[in-house]
């Protein structure tokens, strides 16, 4: 027989009536099935529920008391743990060692700081710290690092069971450190304690802030505290001994860079003292100063002798065309100009007198041989005034060859003084720098 309810409108509970009783003799019954499976499904009937759980009764209670039991059981195997909690600041440290350049390559900036602040959050957690911690505090042996202290659990008892029944029964084994040293096996150790710390270690950065928070975990929490004090303590000992490193490190560079900047020095300063006792550059601005005056006063008596070898060489030209007697420059001479009066007078004279007498007239005769003779002075003055332009137009030529030489080969000069400047400016220059940077050097050492 089913254990179905029956319904009290009839035996099959997916007819239901449309309407109250009064109304469904009048009417007729409807059968939605989509709508009576849904109702079907949603209905809850507890009394259905409350019928399997009196009778399953034994069985519910058998599991309550169960699962009551291993709680309990759980939580008395517990052994309840500390938490020690340390506060550090970090803050980037000034890496510049000269004045002018970083020595590190961490750079600056956002990033870089960033970098900086994960990598010590790493060296926190890292393992060689949480061994340099035991070293320190020398807990390699501390059950609870060794795990003879542990977190117990009913299940991990149980599983734990087997296999400490069977290391029972099994006859004891040869060590794992026969043949080890004492400092091998305390190495040994020392590994593992520092595993099983690191593994308790917390670091929880402080947001907007350079606090780092290092929670350690213990069952006892005294040794909790104790950890977490000494993780602060090798911490700030391995960053100052790297601070140091790193000093010693600079140190070194900088004395090796000193030396090289030394020896440099040392050269450039040779290098331009034997430049400047080869070249005499001790008075180098005065010599520039004296080849430059004069270059200039030989330029200027080239100018003066090309002028006058133009009014020179006109004249040359005139003579060679047999128009010297229209040079004025001839003409003009005092000499001539005295004897062409002379003869002036004397002609008048003549000419006053032949009147008079005939031309073979003593006087007449005497008068004229003065004018001849004057006349032939004159052609001798304009012939050594002809000589004398063409020998002054050959000197001049001369001396403005010379001029041209001698412009020459002082611009020469000149040249060579201010090669030798730029040399001498060049080796100085290097020299300053040199000892710039050795003085720099020198005072950062300081």
């Amino acid at each position: 027989m089913s254990d179905k309810p029956i319904d009290e409108y009839g035996t099959n509970r997916h007819l239901r009536p449309v309407g109250p009783p009064q109304a469904n003799q009048q009417q007729m019954a409807v059968y939605d099935p989509f709508q009576a499976h849904a109702e079907d499904d949603d209905s809850i009937d507890l009394r259905e529920y409350w019928r399997i759980l009196v009778k399953r009764r034994w069985v519910v209670v058998s599991l309550l008391g169960i699962v009551a039991v291993a709680t309990l059981l759980s939580t008395l195997l517990m052994i309840p743990m500390y938490q020690s909690t340390a506060t550090i600041q970090i803050t980037p440290p000034n890496s510049r060692i000269l004045e002018y350049a970083d020595f590190s390559s961490e750079g600056s900036g956002y990033l870089a700081q960033q970098q900086f602040y994960t990598t010590q959050y790493e060296i926190l957690r890292s393992r060689d710290l949480a061994e340099a911690v035991v070293r320190s505090e020398g807990v390699e042996d501390h059950p609870e690092l060794t795990g003879e202290i542990r977190q117990r659990s009913l299940i991990g008892e149980l599983r734990a069971l087997p296999g400490a029944i069977a290391a029972a029964m099994q006859p004891r084994r040869s060590s794992a450190t026969a043949g080890l040293d004492a400092d091998q096996v305390r190495e040994r150790a020392v590994r593992g304690a520092g595993g099983a710390l690191r593994g308790r270690i917390g670091v929880e950065p402080v947001r907007n802030s350079n606090l780092v928070y290092i929670r350690v975990q213990a069952f006892d929490a005294q040794f909790a505290a104790r950890m977490a004090n000494a993780v602060v303590r090798e911490y700030t000992r391995s960053t100052m001994q790297r601070r140091f490193a790193s000093g010693t490190q600079a140190r070194e560079f900088l004395e090796d860079q000193l030396a090289a900047m030394r020896i440099s020095l040392e050269r450039a300063d040779q290098a331009l003292l034997d430049f400047a006792q080869a070249n005499q550059v001790a008075d180098l601005e005065q010599r520039m100063l004296m080849a430059t005056s004069s270059l200039n006063d030989l330029n200027t008596r080239l100018s003066t002798v090309e002028t006058e070898l133009v009014q020179l060489g006109s004249f040359k030209t005139m003579i060679e065309r047999g128009q010297a007697a229209d040079i004025n420059l001839i003409n003009e001479s005092q000499q001539v100009r005295d004897l062409r009066q002379q003869r002036a007078l004397l002609a008048t004279e003549y000419s006053s007198l032949s009147q008079r007498f005939k031309e073979d007239y003593p006087t007449l005769v005497e008068l004229r041989n003065q004018m001849d003779t004057i006349s032939d002075q004159i052609a001798e003055e304009r012939t050594l005034a002809i000589r004398s332009i063409l020998s002054r137009y050959n000197s001049m030529m001369a001396e403005a060859e010379s001029l041209r030489d001698a412009i020459e080969r002082r611009e020469g000069g000149i040249l060579a003084l201010s090669q030798q400047g730029v040399q001498y400016n060049i080796l100085k220059r290097d020299f300053e720098t040199n000892r710039e940077l050795y003085d720099g050097l020198l005072q950062r050492m300081k």
